[in-house]
């Protein structure tokens, strides 16, 4: 008897980097900056906040699996 077939398993890796960045005024507590890199690619892209970093991983693990495109209001950041 055979077995059914198994929904096939989707994985990505991403290799997260977090810094954080002096306030604009000198007593201005830091502020954490987020950028999450492709392995495969070296494609890099910024958040400026962990808000932005968590919409854009929920869109992405709600995509269809043929779609590899990466949105997000954050992709424009660039790390300095």
């Amino acid at each position: 008897m055979e077995k059914s077939p198994r929904a096939a398993r989707r994985s990505h890796s991403f290799v997260l980097n977090l810094w954080q960045e002096g306030g604009a005024l000198p007593n201005a507590p830091p502020v954490w900056r987020f950028s999450l890199t492709v392995p495969h690619s070296g494609e890099r892209i910024g958040f400026r906040s962990v808000e932005e970093l968590t919409r854009y991983l929920q869109r992405w693990t709600h995509q269809q699996p043929a779609s590899s495109t990466h949105t997000s209001e954050g992709d424009n950041y660039v790390e300095p």
